[in-house]
Parts: C-alpha cells; sequence; structure tokens
C-alpha cells in the first residue's frame, strides 16, 4: 500500500440510469473520499428537470427560480442517496446564465437558493456568470462537495 494509498480512498458513485443519463457517458453522479476522519462528496453539475424548464419562458426570472429550485431538489436527492443532506454541504459552484436583456435574474435565485440552503449551516459558495450551458433552455447548474463523518 503506498502513503497515498493508507489515507485516502476514492469511489466513483454511479447514478440510476435514465435515458437522459443514457447519453452521458464517461461521468459519475458523485465521487467519495474517504479520509482518515471522514469522508467527502463530489457532486457533479446537477441541472434542471425538463419540467422546470418548460414551467416558464427561459430567460425570466421566473425561468432563473424553477430550474433553481428543481436543481436543488436534485442536489438533495443525490446527496441523500449516498448519506448525506444539504446541511452537510461545504462548497457549492453556481453556473448562471443571464436571461434576456443580459440580466442574471440573482434575487429569483437567491429566493429558491435560501429555500433549500439555510443560513444555520451555509456553505462556502461561488456564483459564476457564463455564456450558455450545454443545452440552451437551462439557466443553472450547480456542482458541490460535501462533507460528513464515517457512517457507523
Amino acid at each position: 500500500m503506498n502513503r497515498r494509498d493508507s489515507f485516502l480512498s476514492r469511489f466513483s458513485l454511479q447514478q440510476p440510469e435514465t435515458a437522459a443519463h443514457a447519453a452521458l457517458a464517461n461521468w459519475s453522479e458523485a465521487v467519495e473520499v474517504r479520509l482518515d476522519g471522514g469522508r467527502l462528496l463530489f457532486v457533479s453539475g446537477v441541472v434542471p428537470d425538463e419540467r422546470s424548464v418548460r414551467a416558464a419562458p427561459s430567460g425570466t426570472p421566473t425561468a432563473m427560480r424553477e430550474q433553481t429550485r428543481s436543481v436543488l431538489a436534485e442536489l438533495r436527492g443525490v446527496l441523500g442517496r449516498h448519506g448525506y443532506d444539504l446541511s452537510d454541504l461545504v462548497k457549492i459552484t453556481c453556473f448562471l446564465v443571464a436571461g434576456d436583456g443580459g440580466e442574471l435574474h440573482l434575487e429569483a435565485f437567491g429566493e429558491a437558493y435560501s429555500e433549500f440552503v439555510t443560513a444555520d449551516a451555509l456553505p462556502a459558495r461561488s456564483r459564476v456568470a457564463v455564456a450558455r450551458l450545454v443545452e440552451p433552455a437551462w439557466r443553472v447548474e450547480i456542482e458541490a462537495v460535501a462533507a460528513a463523518r464515517h457512517r457507523s
């Protein structure tokens, strides 16, 4: 066993197979790293579901709000499937696409974000404005890192 293996183990955690995921090869929903004192979960970028994309005209504050809710609900699900919850988040990176007129609709984003991420467990956060995401109708993508103690 080399020095690295004595304190770190890496586990790729595959997502449940769906038609949407089938087209996306060579990725993991999340990767867990186990350290001596605990574990870290690195979650791949989470994007909005189809319902939220169709819920409002793309580029509007309502679209940003609904897509952010969708992404954070799915992030909560990913965390739960792997034994974590939103209070375990230590870092979130948010990729945001401006709407019509170049507005990022940060107020709408913040309203939805605060429904899921509460003041008693605020992670470090970066918000990055991007020209577009892989799917043009998407307005938000979030990747995250969570930390927890080893399971008993």
